[in-house]
């Protein structure tokens, strides 16, 4: 954690503020609770004075710090610090004890020690002023970071059957308190989308509310909803019904996309005879998985599966096998976006 200040009094200080980056490479776990701190003893203090080679030195790699207890001649170049009571400024200096740093003055924190010299890392106060623009790409992922964390959107995709009836109130609240939770979010926009089971010879049920701020939309469109099948069967359109609205609701790219999948029945892929029929006839209802991994992956999506009966049946079960998968290829293929992007 990077602070602007050394010491904070209480939370009233804080302010959550990105101020600087600090590589994997330079930190180090400080378990030891140990804390350098130059002798303060008469004797030392007076030899340090009179001997300006045996004062503290923070170098910046270990060689030097090596060539500096051995010879005295540690290589100037890789000097961090000199920071020691002989020749601090006196604001600086204890007044009880003038050979001291005074205690707002934190210690070096000791990581490891070897016989020529102690690792340490340095803690202070940095500037108050951001780095950011000192560092164009630090700037550009605060600036990436800043777009997602400021625009939401948030898509429910729910199973429009008899078994999800009971749900609708459940659905309503859970959009309230969404928007209540990201009151801090500037942008933020909901949209619904109500899905079936499969019409194998022509087109199957999907009704789509775009994205909007207007929640008074979605809560209308949900009063409005018959939950009942065409013909039950036990599958859903499921993979058809993310892929489409996936496309249609108005995604950003930039935005912090969630989908929320509220169902029982698992996609109709899981049945060889509804999938063979589909296929045979063309059904709009047939998505290939790598296809719609891709547009998830694409849209950076987040996928919240919820299905709020238990399953009692092994089809039911299957509806949690299908959300794993997916879950684990969209996984998957940001993983491997992110690798070429490096």
């Amino acid at each position: 954690m990077l602070g602007k200040e050394s010491e904070m009094a209480n939370s009233t200080f804080f302010d959550r503020e990105i101020v600087g980056w600090v590589h994997q490479n330079n930190q180090a776990d400080w378990n030891t609770r140990l804390s350098l701190e130059q002798n303060f003893s008469v004797e030392a203090f007076n030899e340090r004075k009179q001997r300006p080679s045996l004062q503290f030195t923070a170098y910046s790699v270990e060689t030097e710090a090596i060539n500096q207890a051995l010879n005295g001649n540690g290589n100037s170049s890789r000097i961090l610090t000199k920071d020691d009571p002989v020749n601090a400024e006196k604001n600086t200096i204890a007044k009880a004890n003038p050979r001291r740093f005074i205690g707002t003055k934190l210690r070096m924190p000791v990581l490891r020690c070897s016989e020529h010299f102690y690792s340490t890392g340095i803690l202070g106060s940095m500037s108050g002023k951001s780095a950011n623009s000192d560092c164009p790409p630090c700037q550009a992922v605060y600036d990436e970071i800043s777009q997602f964390s400021n625009n939401y959107d948030i898509l429910f995709v729910v199973e429009g059957t008899t078994a999800m009836r009971d749900f609708k109130e459940e659905i309503k609240n859970a959009i309230g308190n969404l928007k209540r939770e990201l009151t801090d979010v500037p942008n933020k926009r909901f949209g619904i989308v109500f899905y079936r089971n499969v019409n194998t010879d022509g087109k199957s049920f999907l009704d789509i509310t775009e994205l909007t701020s207007d929640i008074d939309v979605l809560i209308k469109k949900i009063d409005a909803a018959v939950f009942t099948e065409d013909t039950y069967d036990g599958y859903s359109t499921l993979y058809s019904a993310l892929y489409k609205s996936a496309a249609k609701v108005g995604f950003k790219s930039n935005s912090t996309n969630i989908i929320y999948v509220i169902g029982q029945n698992p996609d109709f892929r899981e049945n060889p005879t509804l999938k063979l029929n589909c296929i045979d006839n063309s059904c709009d209802a047939w998505v290939k998985t790598d296809k719609l991994v891709d547009q998830l992956s694409n849209l950076r999506a987040h996928l919240v599966f919820i299905q709020p009966i238990l399953p009692n049946n092994a089809v039911n079960n299957d509806l949690q096998e299908q959300c794993v998968d997916m879950m684990l290829e969209v996984s998957k293929s940001n993983f491997q976006s992110y690798k070429k992007s490096e």
